[in-house]
């Protein structure tokens, strides 16, 4: 074969490899846009700011600079190490946009979506793991200040704890209004209980001194320094500690649009109202949770009243609760 030959076939050979090449990086980033969660993963590992659009050749409707510059503050505060329990302000007006928050192999993978359902940025939330105060607990244990008392699965099992301080757990069952013991599955109510809900500190102590006329004369040592007897929700709210937990649940994804969101559990998925004031809570380190809202109780399913997030003159707005992270 002559060298002439020889150099066209290289040539065209060459053009093919480089189509095919090309061809790839096309499909890949199609896959993106369309949320492939393997290929999200990919670039979210590599290149944790994102693509560069004008390389891929694609026309994609790009955030302005405003709204950038809030998603990216917001993605931050996601990461971020906090303390909790405590609350933290943000700010994201997303003018038509939305956020695809997932869970993937390399953390939470932050999606920056448009309104033509193309992502634009995606970067990797690695610092903690994402909750929600909405819907019901299962798979968990319930806590109530700190000691085991139930499992919640598809039927609630019950650790030795509840019964043998069962008036402490009654009494805080009576008083908190759990009006069943499936009612610890509400993860709003947990927190409302938490947070929110007013507390007579001495109407609660007489109604347990009355309890206690009524148990053994003699308790060991061990029964009286167990962190259910004499339980004091008052006490345990001024220590800045949770009464009972968890107050949120877990899910798989987020989707984040206006005043509402969508949540995907893995098995299902559910709506919620997201009227939340501009604040995400952090239950304790590690997890940083989205409010869910309602119109019309204190706290359901739903999650909690849109009025303690957005009324500042109501007596149960969240900043008069709750400080905000330092």
């Amino acid at each position: 074969m002559k060298r002439g030959t020889i150099a066209i076939s290289t040539f065209v050979i060459m053009l093919v490899l480089l189509a095919t090449f090309s061809l790839a990086i096309f499909v890949t980033v199609k896959y993106i846009y369309k949320g492939d969660d393997a290929v999200q993963d990919i670039i979210g590992d590599v290149t944790p700011g994102g693509i560069d659009r004008k390389e891929s050749g694609l026309q994609i409707q790009q955030p302005s600079e405003a709204l950038l510059k809030q998603f990216n503050a917001f993605v931050e505060e996601l990461d971020r190490p906090h303390n909790g329990p405590c609350l933290l302000p943000y700010k994201l007006d997303l003018n038509g946009f939305s956020v695809l928050l997932s869970w993937g192999n390399v953390g939470w993978i932050a999606q920056l979506i448009n309104p033509q359902n193309q992502g634009t940025h995606f970067p990797v939330i690695r610092g903690n793991k994402l909750c929600v105060v909405g819907d019901e607990i299962y798979g968990s244990d319930v806590y109530l200040n700190g000691e085991p008392i139930m499992k919640l699965d598809s039927q609630p099992s019950y650790y030795p704890a509840f019964d043998r301080y069962a008036n402490d757990v009654g009494l805080f069952f009576e008083s908190f209004g759990y009006n069943k013991q499936n009612d610890m599955r509400i993860a709003a109510k947990n927190f409302y209980t938490n947070w929110i809900q007013d507390i007579d500190e001495e109407e609660y102590t007489a109604a347990r001194a009355e309890l206690q006329q009524k148990e053994p004369k003699y308790l060991s040592e061990s029964y009286l320094q167990n962190p259910l007897y004499n339980l004091n929700p008052a006490q345990i709210r001024k220590q800045g500690k949770r009464i009972v937990a968890p107050d949120y649940t877990n899910p798989r994804a987020i989707t984040i649009k206006g005043n509402s969101m969508s949540i995907n559990y893995g098995s299902d998925r559910k709506d919620f109202g997201k009227e939340d004031g501009g604040f995400l809570y952090v239950p304790e380190s590690g997890k940083v949770c989205f409010f869910g809202t309602n119109w019309v109780r204190n706290a359901n399913e739903k999650g909690i009243d849109n009025d303690v997030f957005q009324n500042k003159n109501d007596d149960r707005y969240i900043l008069k609760k709750l400080s905000t992270c330092r």
